[in-house]
């Protein structure tokens, strides 16, 4: 086991024990995290008119205009992440592999 490891391991134990949950292991961490929302119709428009305005690829473009899709990604981790999504859901719909949306 590298350094780095151990001391990550040492990290969770404490935040762990912080929570109350000394001994429960990282999947009730899992737990926790903020639950994935379906796109609705009114998304997925906003991000075909979109990829239509301003062309495939230019995703940081896309989220800049797009107060709609702005909303969705303000939570998330990092840019990079928001457009990495966006890039993904593109491509879902596109192929028809998409989840179905909620109106």
């Amino acid at each position: 086991m590298n350094k780095l490891h151990m001391d990550w391991e040492k990290s969770l134990k404490r935040e762990l024990k912080r929570k109350g949950r000394e001994g429960q292991g990282v999947a009730e961490d899992v737990n926790e995290r903020k639950k994935r929302i379906k796109w609705s119709k009114e998304e997925e428009a906003e991000l075909m008119d979109q990829v239509d305005s301003h062309g495939k690829g230019e995703w940081k473009k896309i989220l800049k205009n797009s107060t709609i899709l702005q909303k969705r990604y303000k939570s998330s981790p990092s840019e990079k992440h928001a457009l990495e999504s966006l890039r993904n859901r593109y491509n879902n719909i596109v192929t028809g592999c998409s989840n179905k949306s909620t109106s």
